[in-house]
């Protein structure tokens, strides 16, 4: 009997034990009553990651007034959603929003993956391959979309190699903007 038929390698164990942390862990949209609990997570994200203050309040009327624009159908979310990671006993510990580019080059849609978060409690443990893959699935299932894209803080390098071992790849674009609320 060789050693791998009686005993799992280094890579399987991993897997199992990945598999194994994220039972339990359900990815749902995100509803009018996740506004608060996603507005925390946003601003938690934003002071880890960019050194930023949100106004929490503010931000938890604009995720409010996203989620409460959502039609009946799974199929139709006019301007984007969340995605919510919810525990058994639905919890929220983890989200991600997504919003649309209409792409004219590629002939269709891009889901732009924004507000990324997972609760430092819950971190390492496939909670966000798991939003991830959600992401795709609904992405993949659209045949207007063409793909998935996000940006990222340059700094952040951790962040950069979680999205390269989720199959993402740099590109050379450089983001720029016009803020209407942070340069005042």
């Amino acid at each position: 009997m060789d050693s791998h038929s009686s005993k799992l390698d280094a890579e399987e164990v991993k897997e199992l034990d990945m598999l194994a942390k994220v039972q339990g862990i359900d990815i749902i949209f995100g509803r009018p009553e996740h506004s608060e609990i996603l507005a925390t997570f946003n601003a938690k994200m934003a002071l880890e990651t960019e050194n930023i203050t949100l106004d929490v309040k503010l931000t938890t009327e604009a995720i409010h007034r996203l989620l409460s624009d959502q039609p009946d159908s799974d199929s139709e979310r006019p301007y984007g959603f969340y995605l919510v990671a919810v525990t058994d006993d639905q919890t929220p510990v983890g989200c991600m929003m997504l919003t649309y580019e209409v792409n004219p080059t590629v002939g269709g849609l891009i889901y732009m993956i924004q507000s990324v978060f997972v609760e430092k409690d819950f971190r390492k443990m496939g909670i966000f391959r798991k939003i991830f893959q959600k992401a795709q699935q609904i992405a993949h299932e659209d045949p207007q979309c063409k793909g998935l894209r996000l940006y990222v803080e340059l700094e952040n390098k951790v962040a950069q190699k979680v999205y390269q071992n989720m199959g993402m790849s740099e590109v050379e674009y450089k983001f720029m903007e016009k803020d209407f609320v942070f340069s005042h």
